[in-house]
């Protein structure tokens, strides 16, 4: 079985004992995490797609706070002797899939 929740103004397809790294939450380490925003339910068993109504997604949070890659952001204005560089590093918080309701 696995479901696709929305955090973060993003989707993830999730199966149960997945890891993923999504958008910081401000959650404290070993706290869980509720997500009601369930897109999507599929049954591998019976190839069925089930009412996601009443579903939620438990999640256990593994990593506080973690800093992706860094990104580069360069403003070059030709003709004008002006340019600007500033990076970027996004934060996230590293979850554990622990369960999916129905």
């Amino acid at each position: 079985m696995y479901a696709v929740i929305q955090t973060g103004s993003k989707q993830y397809k999730v199966t149960k004992g997945d890891i993923i790294k999504v958008e910081l939450l401000h959650k404290p380490t070993g706290e869980t995490v509720e997500f009601n925003d369930v897109k999507l339910l599929i049954d591998d068993s019976n190839n069925s797609i089930k009412p996601t109504a009443n579903s939620k997604v438990l999640a256990k949070v593994l990593k506080e706070e973690e800093k992706g890659e860094k990104t580069i952001i360069f403003h070059y204005r030709r003709r004008k002797d002006s340019k600007t560089k500033r990076g970027h590093r996004q934060k996230y918080s590293v979850l554990k899939i622990e369960n999916i309701q129905q």
